[in-house]
Order: structure tokens, then sequence, then C-alpha cells
């Protein structure tokens, strides 16, 4: 059965951004700055509206770490509407307007979702409403300045044709084409307008429809095959295009797109009809205070690119970088991967264990006990065990060395747990030879972890259990 977390999947194009390095990027005393075009003298300030609705199916595996074979079709529906204001950005310390991505101030962004007949509602934070699209080859990298965004929010904002670069379906010598006139879609600007990382195989064209003074009618049409950061992808499009003369941009797109996603390892597949209306009016001024996008080391800081995820069932929250996905949240256990080119790196279980009486505390004798008990003879060694205390829980941490089936593995189990008696259990599993891969993953989530408040009273002890 789909689980909440499905309801983000309201958009048909999904890409999973990661942190990446945008390109001719040069530090400035280890920082660089971001800021509005204008400053140049670009033009390209836009109020924009947009709405995208989705009919189709979720493509459900029976367990996509084993094997990515189709087990359930589920039907989903989906609306969303934007409404904002964008503007280009360029690196500070240029001397020329490198066009590095756009700014946008959200007023609107909000879709409801429909999955076998269960309803879901996303919208984006107010407080979070200024977002930045930074260019990073074919994709953008999208987050916002004032927090972190959740997974949600991030797949909520990224429409299946970005606003940004509805201009890429022109051709290079547009004002020479007369009325019938077609021309063909080269694969790097279908990759661009669609952020795919691939295109192995495409047949689109554009054709003149009308020509005037103040307007350059296109009609679009064609399929492609791809692919994400995830999955293979095939996608058929039929569309209409405004030019306006006078602005020299595109302030209008009207496209239907069927598309054909593979299950990956991090989501589930899909078939699904969109129809996304974009609409771009020209606005005379800037935001009030200019976008500041800090950067290290060419690469935008990571900080600013966490997620907030949140599990419904066990009253919990934390961030992590982008190759972590919330796979299930259920009562009694939610379950995390992280999933870097669509390889399974580490899997990891949660747990709310009982809440402990005031006058006890769960010690890491107690612990390294269950944990012998749990791995039985899986167990070669415990190789390191602490205990600490963090901003707002107590943490008992041990790292287990054996093997499964004959597989070198590395457990990492973590307890939490506050001044209230509350608990949590994490257990992450990884192949011992992913170990650098995985590095301090679990470090960093146990850091940012804060029990939230209580929406259920499911518990599930951890003294037997298996994962």
């Amino acid at each position: 059965m789909a689980s909440s977390r499905a309801a983000t999947l309201s958009l048909p194009i999904l890409w999973l951004d990661r942190m990446s390095q945008v390109a001719h990027a040069t530090e400035e005393e280890g920082v660089t700055s971001l800021q509005a075009a204008t400053d140049r003298g670009l033009n390209g300030v836009f109020k924009v509206r947009a709405e995208l609705s989705v009919q189709g199916n979720l493509h459900l595996p029976e367990n996509a770490l084993v094997s990515k074979k189709l087990a359930a079709r589920v039907p989903i529906s989906s609306s969303a509407t934007f409404e904002y204001v964008e503007q280009p950005m360029v690196l500070s310390n240029q001397t020329a307007g490198l066009f590095a991505g756009v700014a946008r101030r959200y007023k609107t962004a909000a879709a409801t979702t429909t999955i076998h007949q269960t309803e879901y509602e996303v919208k984006l934070r107010s407080t979070l409403n200024e977002v930045a699209a930074i260019r990073d080859g074919t994709r953008h990298i999208v987050f916002s300045e004032q927090g972190p965004l959740s997974r949600e929010e991030l797949d909520l904002l990224k429409l299946p044709v970005p606003s940004s670069e509805i201009d890429t379906f022109l051709p290079a010598n547009l004002q020479d084409l007369e009325v019938s006139s077609t021309y063909t879609l080269h694969q790097d600007a279908l990759a661009q307008a669609f952020q795919l990382g691939e295109i192995t195989n495409s047949e689109v064209e554009g054709t003149i429809r009308s020509v005037s003074d103040e307007l350059i009618q296109i009609e679009l049409r064609g399929d492609l095959t791809g692919r994400s950061e995830l999955a293979k992808t095939d996608l058929e499009l039929v569309g209409k295009l405004n030019f306006d003369r006078v602005n020299q941009s595109c302030n209008w797109l009207a496209i239907g797109i069927r598309e054909q996603r593979e299950i990956s390892a991090a989501e589930p597949g899909f078939d699904l009809a969109a129809t996304l209306k974009i609409q771009k009016f020209p606005v005379g001024q800037t935001f009030d205070e200019k976008p500041q996008i800090s950067k290290t080391g060419g690469e935008i800081a990571a900080s600013k690119l966490l997620l907030e995820q949140r599990s419904e069932h066990l009253d919990f929250q934390i961030q992590t970088d982008r190759s972590w996905y919330m796979i299930s949240d259920v009562p009694g256990i939610s379950t995390m991967r992280k999933i870097e080119n669509d390889q399974v790196i580490a899997q990891c279980d949660f747990r709310k264990p009982p809440r402990l009486p005031d006058d006890k505390q769960y010690s890491i004798e107690a612990f390294q006990a269950e944990i012998v008990q749990k791995l039985g003879e899986q167990l070669r060694d415990l190789s390191e065990v602490q205990i600490s205390s963090l901003e707002t829980t107590d943490l008992l941490r041990v790292v287990a060395e054996g093997a499964a089936e004959g597989i070198p593995i590395r457990w990492v189990f973590l307890h939490f747990s506050d001044s209230s008696g509350r608990r949590l259990i994490a257990t992450f599993t990884m192949e011992a030879g992913l170990g650098d891969i995985f590095a301090d993953s679990d470090v960093k989530i146990a850091k940012s972890l804060r029990f939230t408040e209580v929406q259920t009273k499911n518990s599930e002890a951890f003294v037997g259990q298996n994962e």
C-alpha cells in the first residue's frame, strides 16, 4: 500500500538534486555569493503563474531493495498551483553577467494529491518562500536560503519544465523562420528543459504556427527517452509556446506530457499524464533584498541542501543530505535508505521502544546485550561503544561487525533518550565495503534528531525484534 510518502509523487517528473559544482564558479576569500542579474543590467524579472494536473498510476515493487519487479499499480491524481516572482541570478564576483539560476519568492505553492482514494496536501511553508534554483549542468539545485526544505516541499517545487527554462524550446534562428517552418530540438535543449541527466533518443519538433509583430506562436510535438538521476524514463509531449517579440522571451507554455518511469531503488515507477500551464508577466522591480547564496570550495554549502525529514508515526524529525529517502513510515517502524546512482548504500530502521520509568535509565551494557542477542551468530565483534550527550537527547552508539549469508556487514546502533523517558532506536545496516561512502552519516543524523509532539501511541520493543 502506498504510504503518505508517496503523496510527493504529485508531479510527473521528480528530479532529486544533490550538491554539485556550479559551472564557472570562482571563490573570493572562500565564499562566493550570487546576486540578482538586474544588478548587471540584465532583464528577466517575471511574475509567474503555473498550474499542473496529473493522472495515472504509481508502480509499486514488492521490495525495491531485492527486486524492482512490478507488484501493484495504484491510481494517483493531483492538482497543483504556483504563483511567484522570479528573477535571474549571476555570480557576484564575475565581471560579466553569467547566468547561474533564478531566485523565486513564492506567494503560493500547493498541491492536493489523491492516492488510492486517500487525499494528501502539500504546501510550501511561508517561512521558506524564498527559493533559489541554481543550474548544475542540465539540472537545477533547488533550496531555500531560509532553512531546510522537506522532501515533499522539494518535490513540489520541481515542475516538469521549470518556468526559467521554457525558452530552451526555441531555435537559435527563430527570427528567420516563417509560418509552417519546422525545426528539430537538440537533445541538450530537451535535457535542459525537462531536467534530465541524459537523453538517449529523441524526436521532438517545433513548428511555427503564426508570426506577428508582437508574438510568435509555436507548436511542440514528439517523444524522447532519457534518464533522470534515478531511473530510465520515456516521454511523449505535445504543447504550444508563445514568444513575446517585444520582451524577447517566452511568456506562455501549455504542454501535455505522458511519462513512463521505471521503478528505482528510491521511488516507485509510474505511468502518468500531466498538463502543465505556465504564464510569465514582466515586472519592473526586483526583490527588496538581493539573494545571497554562500558557496564554499566551488560547491553550494552543504548546510543549505539539507532536507528536513519527519516520521508521523514515531514522532521525530531529522535533517539529512539529499541521498537519504524515507521509504516507509508506518506504525512501529520508519525505514530510510541512503541511495546514490540508484545503488543502496545503507538502510536505517527506526523503532520506538516503550518509555522508561522515571526511576530507570537504559545503560550501555543493556544496549550491548540487546545487540548481541539480536545479531546472534551474525555478530563477529562490537568494534565501537560510545556514550554522549547531544543538545536535546542522550545517545548510546554501538558499531558491530559481522556477516549475513556470507557477506561482510557493518551495523551502527543508536539509542536516543530524553529527560521525559522518550526513546528511539536507529539501526543502520550496510555492506562493510560501503563504509567509506557511508562515512559519518549516522553521526550527522544523530546530531540533528529531535523528538516531536506525540501523534501516536504506537510503540515497539527493541528486545528480540529483527529487521
